[in-house]
């Protein structure tokens, strides 16, 4: 993304910032900021563990990454 024209980044920032919005209504929280904290951190996580489960060679591994977000992170 860091390559991309400011153009294209402008709109991935406002596509997660979306995102993040709605994320944060669903996750519990006594306050505004603590709700987008969790949205934060579960974003991040969700999408470190796709690209992580995506970027190695072995399919239990790969699997097991997968698992132990949807583990950490809740299942819908």
């Amino acid at each position: 993304m860091v390559r991309q024209p400011r153009s294209v980044r402008r709109a991935f920032t406002e596509g997660l910032r979306v995102r993040l919005d709605a994320l944060g209504k669903l996750l519990p929280g006594r306050s505004a900021a603590a709700r987008r904290e969790k949205a934060l951190a579960t974003m991040a996580g969700l999408v470190g563990a796709l690209m992580l489960s995506r970027g190695v060679d072995d399919p239990k591994l790969s699997h097991d990454i997968l698992e132990a977000a949807a583990t950490t992170f809740g299942r819908p």
